[in-house]
């Protein structure tokens, strides 16, 4: 088991911060010491996320028909690529939480473009396959290979520095995508 001082180390951030995340999210609070309480803001966190989702669900569809599937898929993109370099930044509660919420703005954008730029480009009785395959599949299988580069990259050049890469790369797609897709 890695002492606070490795993991810190490894993070190539602050013991203080680590200390203090751990704390605040691991249920053992550095202002009350009550592991309930952390796991309860978290568990209240979690589902202030769920609730914005599903109200995000009921505006995406007029963001997405006013800017159009590509757009928001682009915006979407881009909300992540936020969320993911800011992840790189958080070093307390606060900002960590933030940094999730932001995944309750993208979600429903992302999955509202998707669903419209498959309805727009492939035939409307295939837009479920191509969904469930092209989407739901290709993310995991990607997700897969990506953990493996993610984890060298953590160990590499810590989790800030490996966030703010990965989040420069998602930037970069959003800005090929918007400069060359033509829908």
């Amino acid at each position: 088991m890695s002492s606070i001082k490795d993991v810190a180390a490894k993070a190539n951030v602050s013991i203080k911060t680590v200390s203090r995340v751990l704390g605040d999210f691991a249920g053992m609070s550095a202002q009350t010491k009550l592991k309930a309480e952390g796991n309860a803001m978290f568990g209240y966190l979690n589902s202030l996320q769920v609730f914005l989702e599903a109200g995000g669900m009921f505006l995406a569809p007029f963001l997405v028909n006013k800017i159009g599937a590509k757009n928001g898929l682009v915006l979407s993109g881009v909300v992540m690529a936020i969320r993911i370099i800011g992840s790189g930044y958080a070093d307390d509660p606060y900002s960590i939480s933030a940094m999730k919420l932001l995944h309750a703005v993208e979600l429903p954008i992302m999955l509202i473009a998707i669903f419209k730029y498959i309805s727009a480009t492939f035939d409307g009785r295939l837009s479920a396959t191509i969904y469930i395959v092209g989407f739901q599949f290709m993310s995991q299988f990607a997700a897969s290979g990506l953990s493996i580069v993610t984890e060298i990259l953590y160990d590499e050049i810590g989790f800030a520095a490996a966030y703010k890469l990965i989040g420069m790369v998602v930037t970069f797609f959003c800005h090929c995508f918007y400069v060359c897709a033509d829908v």
